[in-house]
């Protein structure tokens, strides 16, 4: 004996004796399809424990039931043998394997008789319970199940062709809508009975392998659209055996909106969302984040509303935690990375690691200006235009924020002058050429910031003011009072024009302060008085070089 005995067929006779016994569990071992005769005649030793495990998996024939006769030990122990088989060919082909086995257990039970299939080899659940001696609780048979008819069909009865029936569909999972394609999946259990043997289960149009009742199947690349859907099931090759079942079940809402941030302004607490996909739908599952706060976009929208193919919504966050001093805002949904980012005034802010991580931001870099912060790339763009460059806020208005004093010059005595340099830092700078008015000079401004200028200044020995105004913008302007520490006067007292020479220019002057009673140009003694002592003071000087 070898493997090539596997799959072959053998009928071993007396095969529950000791040698048949041991000979059916061998050439069992060997992967040989057995059949057993014995009538277990008591005086020939044959005993039903010898193959008790594998009685399953073996073909047995006691011979017929039949010829025991009624009322004896023989036909008693036969019907407690747990060995009792269908003996009609159809029950054989419609069994699969071996011959349909009957309840006749080893200790008589209610319902042990002939006329019933047994409840181990054929449980709750199987196509062929219905005639099993015991129904289980919840348990609903419908047909009686191919065995059964096949053992009708052996003792003559003429029975009409079986009928396919479709009984009921489950939902089960249901995925959420994808918004690369704007579509589900909708998993369903299918019950049905009396399938046909060949073609397919479809359902909604789609084509499913038959696999036997419960079937799972699952209906991929639905559209999302918020809508409840009918389900139709049939078989390819009876299609009268159907079920349709109106709106079973809902499809999730549309999610093709696809939202870039379009402007925002943390002072007034707004936002304006884009919709960039070429698609009409509800702003669901789109979410705000700022620092630790989160809000629903459609939580801050009217019900039911939706926006546009390349449409914008403005939207107001109650809120949001105050920011317009610095922060950043995060919009992102529930598939994927974050779907933009934009932070003002102050870098690393909480969503800036993953924003960098999905590329979206680059780190360090912030959008600077007043709000409101609006994009000025091109949405459509492929690559995304995204990041600081693409943004921008409103310009700061011009303003003087400070100064830092430079290099001051001994007095110069023609002129009786000294320079002085300043350092100007402005905020939003006028345009390069605009004129600036420096105490009482014109400036060209040279576009420079921080911006350099060179003063000439009178020479006096007192502290002097320093003030500044862009002449396009007269609110663009400071005044820093006694800055300026001016040297000594190094020129004539008497050079009124500073023209380093007293000359009749000078007299000029000095005729026209004559008399003057307080804080006078000519009065060269300081006595708060221009007469005719400070005339003898100037004549005495006139003629004469300032050097």
């Amino acid at each position: 004996m070898n493997d090539s005995l596997a799959n072959t067929n053998i009928l071993i006779l007396g095969g529950y004796g000791f040698i048949g016994s041991n000979l059916t569990h061998r050439l069992f071992s060997m992967g040989a399809n057995i059949t057993v005769i014995d009538n277990l005649e008591p005086k020939s030793g044959g005993n039903t424990f010898n193959l008790n495990e594998i009685k399953d998996k073996i073909a047995i024939d006691f011979g017929s039931i039949l010829e025991f006769v009624s009322g004896t030990v023989d036909l008693a122990e036969a019907l407690q043998s747990d060995a009792l088989y269908w003996g009609g060919d159809n029950g054989f082909e419609a069994n699969g394997v071996g011959r349909p086995r009957l309840f006749a257990p080893p200790t008589w039970a209610p319902g042990a008789s002939y006329s019933h299939l047994r409840e181990v080899s054929y449980p709750a659940g199987s196509v062929n319970s219905l005639m099993t001696p015991f129904v289980g609780t919840a348990e609903s048979i419908h047909q009686p199940g191919p065995v059964a008819l096949a053992m009708l069909r052996d003792i003559g009865w003429e029975l009409p062709p079986v009928l396919c029936d479709v009984l009921g569909v489950t939902t089960l999972v249901q995925t959420g809508c994808n918004p690369a394609t704007n579509t589900y999946t909708q998993q369903l259990e299918v019950t049905y009975e009396n399938a046909p043997s060949t073609g397919s289960l479809v359902v909604n149009g789609v084509s499913f392998a038959i696999t036997g009742s419960p079937q799972v199947i699952s209906l991929a690349g639905l559209d999302s659209d918020g809508l409840p859907v009918d389900v139709n099931v049939s078989f390819s090759e009876n299609p009268d055996c159907s079920l349709t079942l109106p709106a079973l079940f809902e499809a999730p809402e549309a999610c093709c909106v696809q939202l870039r941030l379009d402007q925002v302004n943390p002072e007034t607490k707004q936002v304006v969302l884009r919709n960039i996909s070429d698609c009409t739908g509800t702003l669901g599952g789109f979410f705000l984040k700022s620092g630790l706060a989160v809000a629903e976009v459609s939580d801050l929208l009217s019900p039911g509303s939706t926006i546009g193919p390349n449409g914008t919504l403005a939207l107001t966050w109650n809120d949001w935690p105050d920011n317009a001093d610095g922060g950043d805002l995060t919009l992102y949904d529930n598939v994927g990375p974050f779907d933009d980012y934009v932070q003002w005034l102050t870098p690393d802010n909480g969503g800036q690691f993953l924003a960098n991580l999905y590329n979206l931001w680059e780190p360090g870099t912030y959008v600077d200006g007043l709000p409101p912060y609006s994009y000025t790339g091109n949405p459509q763009a492929m690559p995304a235009e995204r990041g600081v460059e693409y943004w921008e806020g409103e310009p700061f208005p011009c303003a003087i924020l400070g100064f830092e004093l430079g290099a001051t010059s001994e007095c110069n005595p023609s002129g009786n002058t000294f320079t002085q340099e300043v350092t100007f830092t402005i905020q939003s700078p006028p345009l390069t050429g605009d004129a600036i008015l420096v105490n009482d000079s014109v400036v060209v401004y040279n576009g420079s910031n921080p911006w350099d200028v060179l003063l000439t200044l009178p020479s006096d020995g007192n502290t002097q003011d320093l003030s500044i105004t862009v002449m396009g913008n007269p609110l663009c302007t400071a005044t820093y009072e006694d800055v300026i520490t001016s040297p000594a006067s190094c020129g004539c007292p008497t050079d009124l024009n500073n023209g380093g020479f007293v000359d009749v220019a000078d007299l000029l002057i000095f005729l026209s302060d004559y008399g003057c009673l307080s804080g006078c140009t000519a009065d060269f003694n300081g006595d708060d008085l221009v007469n005719v002592n400070d005339l003898l003071i100037f004549l005495s000087s006139y003629g004469s070089f300032c050097f």
